[in-house]
């Protein structure tokens, strides 16, 4: 299967068009017409990342069989919810193997010695784009162009699916690994890059106006200037109200995490709506109203001040918190086109003490 067939594939499961404008998600590194023998995902290309390709690669050099180990590792079970995704209408394709064939004890001799000269055409998808901004020197002993130069003498390609990812799969998943419905909240509707959870409900009631004395029919003129007809049913909004005391220790427990970084005038503050925004997202906080709360990662000190002010309450998760789920997530998205990928694990490059 060439790049282009594949590239086509990860269009139609992320639109490559809805990118930010600033962003540079597509072919990073190869050719458009490259044969590709393997597939790899990974949250982003770093140096443990290439390490883990050329040693899988070499190490099926040694067996002299691609076939069998060409397997996606680790997704089974992640992510149920995308079983129910629609299978592609698009005829599924098989990555074309390579297998060491064995006739007579001369020719697989022969054959395997060729076969562990073979040099793969490998794929990695990564969710970070490795060119991210304009390249003015190509200088080999400095991220990114080390890592560039690797895979081009390694035959490794890149595509890269950023904030199109994010739009079409990545926000949601992080969201729904929060868990939020078990505090009350439900999902309530996307906005630009955000997923946003809301405690307000829309409570039925139904209302009989030939009933009641006048003194009941005021009262039920009143309700009903405050309802909305849906289904010939009126409703009324139900707002609850949980603190941010209570949302932060939550997060903690479902994320397994000791500390947790937030802004807040208050910690009894209540809450009604969550937005949701993985990787960083603290630029949306001008879009947000007082007493919202916005779930991030890369908050920076004025950003915290402009939220403070306007009692914005943040709560920040890493950077690679919130998207280190992107391998396995893509790894299942392509098993529903019959393409099999190995995931490897990207490293994060923060320490705690």
């Amino acid at each position: 299967m060439k790049i282009k067939e594949i590239y086509d594939i990860l269009n139609e499961i992320a639109p490559f068009e809805t990118q930010a404008s600033w962003d540079n998600s597509g072919l990073n590194v190869g050719s458009f017409e490259t044969n590709i023998d393997r597939i790899y995902v990974a949250l982003e290309l770093d140096s443990k990342v290439l390490d883990f390709i050329l040693e899988y690669n070499n190490f099926d050099k040694k067996l002299g069989n691609l076939e069998d180990s060409n397997i996606m590792q680790g997704s089974q079970g992640i992510f149920p919810a995308l079983d129910s995704l629609p299978h592609p209408t698009h005829p599924q394709k098989n990555i074309k193997q390579e297998k060491c064939p064995a006739n007579s004890k001369e020719d697989s001799k022969e054959n395997l010695k060729s076969y562990k000269n073979h040099n793969f055409s490998t794929l990695l998808i990564t969710h970070h784009p490795v060119i991210f901004k304009p390249i003015k020197n190509f200088n080999t002993q400095i991220y990114p162009c080390n890592l560039i130069e690797r895979c081009i003498k390694e035959n490794i390609s890149v595509i890269s699916l950023h904030t199109n990812f994010d739009l079409a799969h990545l926000n949601r998943a992080f969201a729904d690994s929060l868990n939020l419905e078990s505090l009350g909240f439900e999902y309530s509707h996307d906005k630009d890059f955000s997923i946003i959870y809301s405690l307000e409900k829309l409570e039925n009631i139904e209302s009989n106006a030939e009933q009641g004395s006048n003194k009941d029919s005021k009262k039920l003129e009143n309700i009903e200037s405050n309802l909305a007809p849906i289904n010939n049913k009126n409703t009324k909004k139900v707002t609850e109200s949980i603190t941010l005391e209570s949302i932060i220790s939550h997060i903690k427990k479902i994320l397994n995490l000791q500390h947790l970084k937030y802004v807040t005038n208050d910690l009894a503050q209540k809450i009604k709506n969550i937005h949701i925004i993985c990787g960083s997202g603290a630029s949306f906080i001008s879009s947000l109203k007082s007493g919202d709360l916005l779930i991030t990662g890369d908050i920076k000190y004025h950003d915290a001040m402009i939220a403070d002010s306007q009692n914005i309450s943040l709560i920040e998760i890493s950077h690679y918190k919130s998207e280190h789920i992107f391998a396995p997530l893509m790894a299942k998205i392509l098993q529903k086109y019959n393409i099999q990928a190995i995931i490897s694990n990207s490293h994060n490059p923060f320490c705690y003490a």
